[in-house]
């Protein structure tokens, strides 16, 4: 049986997921996670909440990216889900685990032809160079 605490927040979850959806939010499953480097260093970046239940949130990164190593290295985020037309926001503390492969792949099956194209080319954990 599920914890009542966490069933509240699950359908506290959904409500605002639903109300954000039509409001026009243009990314309603925006969220920002937070992850620490090996010396304690925090970063964020946005990112896209594909899914929750009763086993958690599901999201995605390149396991070969920073926020790939910082979750290999600690394997706890925070995340915040913001809704600027509703005032809301949830906030979420935890410990991350690994999709096994074949999950993943199927994700990745699913993600259309251009999103799987910038996901491939792009670099994002790479320094910008000199912008002189």
């Amino acid at each position: 049986m599920i914890d009542p605490v966490y069933q509240e927040a699950l359908e506290r979850m959904r409500h605002v997921f639903a109300e954000a959806a039509k409001s026009g939010v243009a990314y309603p499953n925006a969220m920002t996670l937070a992850t620490v480097d090996s010396s304690g260093q925090p970063t964020l970046r946005t990112m896209m909440v594909r899914q929750f239940d009763e086993q958690g949130l599901l999201f995605f990164t390149n396991i070969n990216s920073r926020k790939g190593g910082h979750l290999e290295v600690n394997p706890r985020a925070a995340l915040c889900l913001f809704c600027g037309p509703l005032n809301q926001q949830l906030t979420i503390e935890g410990s991350v685990a690994r999709l096994d492969d074949s999950e993943a792949d199927r994700y990745w099956r699913n993600r259309d032809r251009d999103g799987q194209l910038a996901a491939l080319v792009s670099d994002q954990s790479a320094a910008l160079g000199d912008l002189d």
